[in-house]
């Protein structure tokens, strides 16, 4: 784990997969410098499809399970990117200290090995993706319009080539694990 500052809080309800938090932490660590939100504060759940199809149905009346979903807890006067020297200048605020906190990253993660699997990746490399796709809604990024959208995948794969560039192993390799299968004897 890297020694800033950022708290990451980690949820996982799973069954089936492992999560190594300390990766996950290191991994998330490394996207908000990027941002220059090191020491603000961010909670990410791993959760199963049935989870996650109830906080789409409940949060965006949306009825089916989706891969990620992000909880902003600021508004921005502009959507954050690379470099920006003082975030806290780009947030909407209306009295008062805002509190840096960027909210929740909530990923279904077998959502995300179907993805992986239809497109021929791994499963940690598309949990990257979708850690740096759910950071981007936090920080103001959309995609609703074509415009948004190129500007957001740009500065994903950018984001996301930075994890894959930093050493000759990937920053995300072993953040998120199948459990296999226990076989019990028949007697």
């Amino acid at each position: 784990m890297s020694s800033s500052n950022t708290n990451v809080l980690i949820n996982v309800d799973l069954q089936s997969f492992q999560v190594n938090m300390d990766k996950v932490k290191n991994v998330v660590s490394i996207l908000l410098r990027q941002l220059n939100l090191s020491e603000w504060e961010l909670s990410i759940g791993f959760v199963d499809p049935a989870e996650i199809h109830r906080l789409n149905l409940e949060f965006r009346n949306i009825d089916r399970s989706t891969d990620v979903l992000s909880f902003p807890q600021q508004h921005w006067i502009q959507p954050l990117g690379i470099g920006v020297e003082e975030p806290l200048d780009l947030i909407k605020a209306d009295v008062g200290e805002v509190m840096k906190v960027l909210g929740d990253i909530v990923i279904s993660v077998a959502d995300a090995q179907n993805n992986a699997r239809d497109i021929g990746q791994d499963l940690d490399r598309e949990i990257a993706f979708l850690l740096t796709h759910g950071l981007l809604h936090l920080c103001g990024h959309d995609h609703q319009e074509t415009e948004e959208e190129k500007i957001m995948m740009e500065l994903q794969k950018s984001m996301v080539g930075f994890l894959s560039e930093s050493s000759k192993v990937p920053e995300w390799n072993g953040c998120v694990v199948p459990i296999a299968n226990e076989r019990r004897p028949l007697c």
